[in-house]
């Protein structure tokens, strides 16, 4: 469903497409979910939402390219993709994204291979982008600063905004963003969607949010309830 006071300004063609999808794990009698439509434009947000086991998860799993489609298709800018073709298509930030036992520039070089490594520009200017650029700014260590074992030195706030910049840096046309308020406070959720709409609607990435929350829900353009 539309959100009819954010799709007027979506011009853009669609940067991921999924025509009457449907997808079963082995094993299963039925499918998970059966004649999917899903649309993804850059510059804007597609929600998938539904409760506890209708399939958000498995709906990840198909775009990322883990689990094929039992029938239907996924597009990417009106080619279809299949297979490998679709891993690593899309940029995916998990709801438990692992922060390593490093400092914030070693966690933000694993987001590329070296032969494309970016410069330490890039990687302030991301981390203002998803709203880290105060507290970036306060850190005398800058970049070399340790953020401890699964990111223990930072909130939990700063670790969901350190795994959604190392997902941008990707530089990849689709988001995928998983539960990304799940374990935050009202204020610091809302904090957050505000930051990672600006930071993402800025780059034209096209975003797909996996959440249960009507307040994450309320930002997207299209909605799918599964």
């Amino acid at each position: 469903k539309a959100n009819p006071k954010l799709t007027e300004a979506v011009t853009a063609a669609p940067a991921l497409t999924m025509q009457d999808g449907s997808a079963r794990w082995p094993g299963m009698d039925h499918p998970v979910f059966a004649r999917l439509n899903l649309t993804a434009c850059e510059g804007s947000w597609t929600a998938v939402t539904g409760p506890s086991g209708s399939g958000k998860s498995t709906v990840l799993a198909t775009v990322l390219g883990f689990l094929p489609l039992e029938s239907g298709r996924v597009l990417a800018s009106g080619e279809v993709l299949e297979g490998e073709q679709l891993r690593g298509y899309a940029a995916w930030c998990p709801q438990a994204a692992h922060i390593f036992e490093s400092t914030l520039e070693g966690n933000l070089m694993l987001a590329r291979d070296r032969s494309d490594r970016p410069s330490e520009e890039e990687l302030i200017e991301v981390l203002r982008r998803v709203g880290l650029g105060e507290w970036f700014d306060a850190l005398p260590q800058g970049l070399r600063t340790p953020v401890g074992a699964g990111g223990s030195f930072l909130s939990g706030g700063q670790r969901q905004r350190l795994a959604v910049a190392r997902a941008l840096l990707v530089n990849s046309p689709v988001l995928l963003l998983d539960e990304p308020t799940a374990h935050l406070d009202v204020e610091s959720a809302r904090a957050l969607m505000a930051d990672l709409d600006a930071a993402t609607r800025a780059s034209s990435v096209a975003t797909v949010l996996v959440s249960h929350r009507p307040e994450d829900i309320a930002r997207c353009d299209e909605v799918v309830r599964l």
